[in-house]
């Protein structure tokens, strides 16, 4: 069984969603606590031995966090998670050996040998989806909607965890500029009063004083 509702991704969004992407710089390879955190509860809540953060870079789902499994990447054009970006809520597959698509997919056929997958789409406001929220199964695991639903939440706090990061980022770049920019007022000021003192401005303003 497939559920997914159309939206998300579309060729000609493209270059802006990665922009998006890029702009966050969620990419590294480098573990992050709080982004392992949701993995971790995602794996939990839906009762699954492997749960994963995805993002879609041009060529590759990147898995920057993950849970029950080494796995660091798959093939875009391969990847499960591609579809669940194509919606706005849960894609599933109950049984992938009942759908064509991913039949013969090659963490169906070999490790982890996936039978079914739960993923939601990592959307920002903006409306641009950089990846998912995903678990997998080896064996066919019916999920409901309260599961279904508490991954979208958990999806959702990524999507605030990294809009924080962006705007920690910006009020950073705000407070470097504008300190940036009072420390050149400040040699600006010294370096006309040196050069007022060299030119004998004030020698200037005396003589017009004794006219």
């Amino acid at each position: 069984m497939v559920r997914a509702n159309a939206g998300g991704v579309s060729p000609d969004s493209e270059q802006k969603r990665l922009e998006a992407l890029y702009r966050f710089g969620i990419l590294g390879p480098d573990p992050e606590p709080s982004l392992d955190r949701v993995t971790r509860l995602a794996a939990a809540v839906m009762g699954a031995p492997i749960a994963l953060l995805s993002f879609e870079d041009k060529d590759r789902h990147w898995f920057k966090s993950r849970f029950g499994t080494s796995m660091t990447e798959t093939p875009r054009d391969t990847s499960f998670c591609h579809h669940a970006m194509l919606g706005k809520t849960c894609f599933t597959v109950e049984d992938t050996h009942l759908d064509e698509r991913f039949a013969q997919n090659p963490i169906v056929t070999g490790a982890p040998f996936v039978r079914t997958y739960a993923g939601a789409p990592i959307i920002t406001p903006n409306g641009d989806a950089l990846g998912t929220l995903c678990v997998l199964f080896d064996k066919v695991t019916p999920l409901g909607d309260q599961q279904l639903s508490a991954l979208t939440d958990l999806a959702q706090l990524v999507v605030e965890e990294l809009n924080l990061r962006e705007m920690a980022r910006d009020s950073l770049a705000a407070h470097t500029a504008q300190r940036d920019a009072l420390s050149a007022a400040r040699q600006s000021e010294a370096f006309l009063e040196s050069v007022a003192g060299v030119a004998g401005v004030g020698g200037w303003e005396m003589d017009l004083n004794d006219m």
